[in-house]
């Protein structure tokens, strides 16, 4: 069985470890306050008094770590370290780009392989995680499968990228659930016949996630996965960047055809959308243009015979003026024909 270094043992990285000690693996363990890791050391584990140490005789090299300060910390450790044909598993939620960053610095022989999890604490103790595998995780995807069922989700930093997608799904479906007992409340229902109705919806999942009890993810840890340092352009479906925020400015990006920043008025002589495109001068001695003669004059349009030839059609009348009325007439179907088509 491969060598297995495992760095970073707080709410998810202890009982994940805890599992590759049941499986038989030879593991050894660092963590940043040592009194951690003594519960795995009376299962079997040996601890490590530095990152390097950790990983220097490891085979795979799997880090489970709060955000990417803290991975890039560990990296300035341990990528010297690191023995050629090694597998380094990066399993934290850190976000595409800071994942592409560590393949960067990565040595030769090393392969990287991303592989953030989705589910808590619960699930980390039960083995029932569902990992998310991005890169060449072929040599090291019986190993994951120790956490839970593994899903290829493509090249590196794509595993990354979905477990932001699906963070902000779980995230803004537990706040959905939050609005919606909010209104129940308003309503004056009850708490229990709410949560039940919820839970039978196709909510039933965040529900769960808002009501639990034995989970530890602090809104620190949400703010964090919400929030990651990188932005996706505009028009990014078809051929737009993502690229990572310069102190919290936007890069300029492409921007969709017809885009007009905000405040932005049109130039003159563009087209006014009140009418047709205007040309103006630029001297008052410029030469006018010649108008064309006038037409011809259209014959007069001959009026459509009126169903009473006796009566001849009254002038138009003005918009003020009421509009005439036969004495002996009560409704307005009873008028001349010829009146009606004058107003």
């Amino acid at each position: 069985m491969e060598k297995i270094a495992f760095l970073g043992l707080g709410h998810m990285g202890e009982p994940m470890a805890r599992q590759l000690l049941a499986a038989g693996h030879e593991l050894t363990i660092w963590n940043r306050t040592a009194a951690k890791a003594e519960p795995l050391v009376a299962a079997g584990a040996t601890l490590a008094a530095g990152p390097a140490d950790a990983v220097r005789a490891a085979d795979v090299v799997i880090t489970m770590l709060a955000g990417p300060a803290a991975v890039r910390e560990v990296a300035d450790a341990v990528l010297p370290a690191l023995r050629p044909g090694a597998y380094w598993v990066e399993m934290s939620t850190v976000g595409p780009d800071a994942v592409r960053e560590l393949g960067a610095r990565v040595p030769a022989g090393v392969t990287l392989v991303d592989a953030p999890v989705m589910g808590s604490t619960d699930k980390a103790a039960a083995g029932r995680l569902g990992i998310l595998a991005g890169g060449e995780a072929a040599g090291v995807e019986h190993v994951l499968a120790r956490f839970g069922p593994v899903t290829r989700t493509g090249a590196l930093g794509s595993g990354a990228a979905l477990k932001l997608v699906v963070n902000t799904a779980v995230l803004g479906g537990v706040a959905l659930v939050a609005e919606a007992m909010k209104l129940a409340d308003a309503l004056g229902l009850a708490e229990g016949t709410t949560k039940d109705a919820l839970a039978g919806g196709p909510l039933g999942g965040a529900v769960a996630r808002a009501f639990a009890t034995d989970v530890h993810f602090g809104n620190d840890l949400a703010v964090k996965d919400v929030r990651p340092r990188h932005r996706v352009g505009p028009t990014a479906r078809h051929g737009g960047r993502v690229g990572p925020l310069r102190g919290g400015r936007r890069r300029p990006g492409p921007r969709p055809r017809g885009h007009r920043p905000r405040g932005h008025a049109h130039p003159r002589g563009a087209r006014d959308l009140r009418g047709p495109r205007v040309r103006e001068t630029t001297s008052p001695e410029a030469t006018p243009r010649t108008p064309s003669p006038d037409p011809a004059p259209r014959a007069p349009r001959s009026t459509p015979p009126c169903r009473s030839p006796s009566t001849t059609p009254p002038p138009h009348p003005a918009p003020w003026a009421p509009t005439p009325r036969s004495p002996a007439s009560n409704s307005m179907t009873e008028e001349p024909c010829c009146t009606s088509r004058a107003r």
